[in-house]
């Protein structure tokens, strides 16, 4: 099967812009490599950097859109929009999103604890401090997926579960995603291998090419429920929610968890959580 041109010209724009901007974090700040609570970012000087070039590189898939669109001589504020309808169920199911993330979490615990990965229980991280305690944390999570880190979410979610989606649904649900998943991946791999993304300080790992793989296979599992949800929608605001939940939750695993990265964190136990929760998200399909 021939790619499509356009799809291939999407993929090289998102890819090589991304690309520019790592390499300039990498001359900048040289590293991201690090779990910090939102309490310290302001003692930690390399906080903002990462965070410009964090939300930076998440907006590269809309330029990637934005332009092959306009390749293909149509409106990209017309297209995009039309990727985030909204509807009463939408709100519903966007305000709900981040709820999968508490419960693969869950899952991913409990793997990690029958697997004596677990090195401190939740309620010992006392060192975050935040207001609450532990589910202070998670209520500042919650807030944070659906409002900046949606946001910042949307940038990516254009691009993958709304340009992407849109070119490959048609050869099926399930084989889109996880297309989507890969390219969504890849796409991290040179996040990676300059500035150690995905690689807390002081972890261990056999090489940055199995933590792109890892990574990559994460994010394919992550990639069904985000895009059934978007097909049971019709908009991408319940992909950005998982997409935020995600990026503000995700991170309490590297705390919790001891191992290789390419186990623990987004590796291989993430993508076997998810893979469970994917599991689920077709089985309630079938049923519908």
């Amino acid at each position: 099967m021939l790619i499509p041109l356009e799809i291939i010209v999407f993929i090289l724009i998102s890819y090589s812009s991304a690309l520019i901007v790592d390499i300039i974090a990498y001359a900048k700040i040289g590293s991201v490599s690090y779990y910090i609570s939102i309490t310290e970012v302001p003692q930690n000087k390399n906080m903002t950097g990462a965070i410009v070039w964090g939300i930076t590189r998440m907006w590269t898939t809309t330029l990637a859109v934005a332009v092959t669109l306009l390749i293909e001589s149509k409106n990209p504020l017309t297209v995009i929009l039309n990727y985030m309808r909204i509807s009463l169920q939408t709100l519903i199911i966007y305000l709900l999103t981040p709820f999968i993330v508490i419960g693969t979490l869950g899952i991913y615990y409990l793997i990690a604890k029958a697997l004596k990965l677990i090195t401190h229980e939740i309620s010992e991280l006392k060192t975050l401090k935040p207001p609450g305690g532990i589910v202070g944390l998670f209520l500042l999570a919650y807030v944070a997926s659906i409002t900046m880190n949606a946001l910042a979410s949307l940038g990516e979610e254009i691009g993958w579960r709304g340009y992407l989606l849109t070119q490959l649904k048609s050869i099926g649900i399930i084989e889109s995603a996880l297309i989507i998943g890969i390219m969504w991946g890849l796409w991290h791999a040179s996040a990676i291998i300059l500035l150690n993304f995905n690689i807390p300080t002081n972890a261990k790992y056999y090489n940055k090419l199995t933590v792109v793989l890892a990574f990559t296979l994460t994010l394919m599992t992550i990639s069904i429920p985000a895009t059934l949800l978007v097909i049971k929608t019709n908009s991408i605001l319940p992909a950005i929610a998982l997409h935020g939940a995600i990026n503000a939750m995700w991170g309490i695993t590297i705390l919790i968890s001891n191992g290789r990265c390419e186990i623990t964190g987004m590796g291989l136990l993430a993508a076997i959580s998810w893979g469970i929760t994917s599991t689920i998200f077709i089985l309630i399909l079938l049923c519908l």
